[in-house]
């Protein structure tokens, strides 16, 4: 299970980040992104978002902003 740890309570696309935790069901045990720096694993997290949702623009936008708020990625 992949865990992302936001400093703000804020909700990207259909994923909702409450009390500053965040499971992002997208991934599996098997993926790749266990293996990512922290960087890449926001990035495809943000992806799996923008594929979620045709309205690319606003999330793309809502994604790169709420980026820079994260503290911590980790996995269980």
């Amino acid at each position: 299970m992949t865990t992302l740890v936001y400093t703000p309570n804020v909700q990207i696309g259909p994923i909702l980040i409450n009390n500053g935790r965040a499971r992002i069901a997208h991934f599996s045990q098997n993926s790749a992104l266990m293996h990512t720096t922290t960087k890449g694993l926001i990035t495809q997290m943000a992806m799996a978002v923008l594929r979620a949702t045709e309205d690319r623009t606003a999330y793309t936008h809502k994604a790169k902003a709420e980026i820079k708020h994260v503290t911590e990625v980790s996995t269980e």
